[in-house]
């Protein structure tokens, strides 16, 4: 197996073990076992190390690829065109995010969202009221979720504290953009992470909803709602995240 390829899985299965540590740390809230808090700091270095090596890689392929007629890597060249499509900014501790369009493993580049019943490319670029408009409709498409506590329930003691911490991630930084007159690119990192975080957690609670839908008919009735709802949330959070970037980390 290709070294890319084996640190993508072991990547992929590193975020599955943190996904499951922070359903635990939000079950407990405060009062988190120390022995979760610490394998929660020991994953997110593991992953960081898996991410720089990648990122090594990624760039060592760049380099040895054919030059263009300016005398740079092709695919260097093509990346710095097509109006900014990638920043070179990292979103994340997730497979393949050197490029700027990887979300929680997510690449949202293509994607197609729908803000206000109309349909918006995530590769277009945003304005700031577009920005407010998306995680305004974010939040309440979280909170309807939110609240469904017994079909939350259904898929796992902690997925009504998970959804509430998603639903608390977006809050803040809806809350920043509101208020912060100049968003500095520290601030607009801390942003990223918050959805970065937020995209994880529902998707824990989606691949769970997925599992949960397929094994039991009358709970699986009650989740279906859920895990239709998901897909669609998940990736317009990721969208969200990608114009953090776009409006404050690619000037």
């Amino acid at each position: 197996m290709p070294r890319k390829d084996d640190i993508k899985r072991l990547m992929a299965n590193q975020e599955r073990r943190l996904q499951k540590r922070k359903e635990q740390q939000a079950l407990f809230g405060l009062d988190a076992p120390p022995h979760v808090l610490t394998e929660i700091e020991d994953i997110e270095a593991e992953i960081k190390k898996l991410q720089t090596e990648l990122e090594a890689l990624e760039d060592s392929d760049i380099n040895e690829e054919p030059h263009g007629v300016f005398g740079e890597p092709q695919r260097a060249r093509n990346l710095m065109t097509n109006d900014k499509q990638f920043s070179g900014v990292t979103i994340g501790d997730v497979t393949g995010g050197i490029h700027g369009s990887i979300i929680a493993g997510r690449d949202v580049i293509n994607a197609t969202i729908t803000i206000s019943g109309q349909p918006i490319p995530a590769d277009k670029e945003p304005t700031v009221d577009e920005l407010k408009q998306l995680l305004a409709e974010i939040q309440q498409e979280l909170a309807e979720i939110a609240a469904q506590q017994d079909a939350l329930k259904e898929i796992s003691s902690a997925a009504p504290f998970t959804a509430q911490g998603a639903e608390q991630s977006v809050r803040d930084v809806a809350k920043k953009v509101e208020e912060t007159a100049e968003v500095g690119p520290e601030e607009a990192k801390s942003m990223q992470e918050s959805l970065k975080e937020a995209t994880g957690l529902l998707g824990g609670i989606l691949d769970g909803a997925k599992t949960v839908a397929e094994k039991a008919v009358e709970v699986g009735k009650a989740v279906q709602p859920i895990a239709d709802k998901l897909p669609p949330l998940v990736e317009k959070v990721a969208v969200a995240a990608f114009w953090v970037g776009r409006l404050w980390l690619m000037g």
